[in-house]
Formats: structure tokens, sequence, C-alpha cells
């Protein structure tokens, strides 16, 4: 078959990564990562899970929220007072959170550099000494931010007003995926869905050629030794690091997509 008479190469399709966030923000991210090149498969590790709570706002001096999940939750929770709730101060973990608390109705909105220090530390800058603050949380969060208030010579008095049930089974198409060893891409945004994700991954799992990135070192200890390629960790706790860390994966892969490229077409010239 002449040069001219020679089919075109079938393009490479997208690499593919797993979404493993519960809705809605499992939307949110597969929406990026398709806009940077990726295809997606849904793979929540957890489930939101609103709970019906009463969270009093008096005498409380400001409210911290740890979470999107629980700015997502407020506007389910019932008060004596009315709006008084989304009147208080709101000091939120990041930027992700405080963009959720806005959407709920919170007026006076601050938001914190990524972790419990941070948000502790910010509080403690405007509050004056031994004030409450409610916190707003997640049924299995850590009391990272309860310390830090304390040790801030503040009060804080926790609400929990979401769950998130682990998910006890992968998606089928997710789970043929990770078999099949299509996988390139697989995030993980706390240590608990960290280790869901390794309860759940199988010996069948091939995940030779699959990177694991995760929000944090504490997120990355339960996925060592699981047979990743790699396991990169952002340089900081936030959507803006995770995104950064999935950035570089992504721009390593389409390396190594364009020079498998080159190598064929440089093997099909000797041919």
């Amino acid at each position: 078959m002449s040069e001219a008479e020679a089919p075109a190469a079938d393009p490479a399709p997208p690499p593919l990564a797993l979404v493993t966030r519960p809705e809605p923000s499992g939307a949110a991210l597969a929406r990026w990562l398709e806009g940077e090149g990726w295809r997606t498969l849904p793979a929540p590790l957890m489930r939101f899970e609103a709970l019906e709570a009463t969270a009093d706002p008096a005498g409380a001096w400001g409210m911290a929220l740890t979470s999107a999940a629980a700015a997502r939750a407020a506007p389910l929770v019932t008060e004596p007072g009315g709006e008084a709730l989304r009147a208080l101060p709101c000091f939120c973990v990041g930027e992700a959170t405080a963009e959720a608390a806005r959407e709920a109705g919170f007026r006076d909105v601050r938001a914190a550099d990524a972790d419990a220090a941070a948000l502790a530390a910010l509080i403690a800058a405007e509050a004056p000494a031994g004030a409450e603050i409610l916190h707003l949380r997640g049924r299995h969060g850590a009391d990272d931010l309860y310390e830090a208030l304390a040790a801030a010579g503040l009060r804080a008095r926790q609400v929990v007003v979401y769950a998130m049930p682990a998910a006890q089974a992968l998606p089928p198409e997710a789970d043929a995926a990770l078999a099949a060893g299509e996988a390139r891409l697989v995030p993980v945004f706390s240590p608990r869905s960290a280790a869901i994700l390794a309860r759940l991954l199988a010996p069948r799992h091939d995940l030779g050629r699959t990177v694991a990135v995760a929000i944090s070192p504490a997120a990355a200890r339960p996925l060592a030794g699981l047979g990743f390629a790699r396991v990169e960790i952002a340089q900081a706790p936030t959507r803006k690091g995770m995104r950064a860390a999935m950035d570089a994966v992504a721009r390593a892969a389409r390396r190594r997509t364009r020079k498998a490229a080159e190598a064929a077409a440089a093997e099909a010239d000797e041919a």
C-alpha cells in the first residue's frame, strides 16, 4: 500500500480519570477534568446526606465551616431566631467552602488558607478572647478545629449537620476500568476517602499505570503499597493545590502519548 493510500491512525482516546467525590462536588470535578482533556467515570467513595439538626446562634460570636458539604447542609438546619445564623461572621476553611457558604445565603463570609490551623488563626485574629464559635461539621470529621480553637482561647460549639456514608463497592464501570488498567488518574480528597478506596481495591485491579493524587500526606498514607504507578501529594490541601497536581499528571500523560505516537510514526516510516 502506498503512503497516499495508508489509512490514518485513529487518535488515542483521552486518558481516563475516576471522579471519586460525592455529588454535587463530583459533577463539578468531572466538568473541570473534561475541560482539561480527561475522560471521566463516576466512582464516588462517599454519599452526602444532610441531617436534621438545630443550631441556636444565641451566644455565638461567629461560625465556622470546615467543608463545602457543611455549607450545603446549612439551609436545612433549623434555628431559633430565623436568619440570625446566616448573619453571623462565617469563617470557612478554604475558598471552595466559602463559595458554597455564599450560595447557601451566608452574608459575611471569610476564607482561610486550607486547613484547620489556618482557619483557627483567622478566627482568633478577629474574635474577642473567650468567644464562642458555632462549628457546623460532618459526622465523620476530625476534631482539629475544636482543638485549635481551644488552644487559641476560644470555645467551639459543634453541631453535626451532615453525614458521608462510605461506598460499599465501586460502580461497575469504574471497577472494570481499574481491572483493565485503563484508569490513569484517581484523586482522593481526604484521609477517609483514601481509606475507603484502599478497602474497595482488589488484587484484580491493575494499577500499574494509574496515578493517585492525594490532597495531603495523611490522605496519601492509606494508598501506599497498593500498586499505584505513583502517589502524588498536592503542594497545598486546597482545590487549587489538587488541580495543580492533577494538571501535572495530565501533562506527563500527554508527553507519554506524544512520545508513543512519535515512536509509532518512526517505526511506520522505517517499514
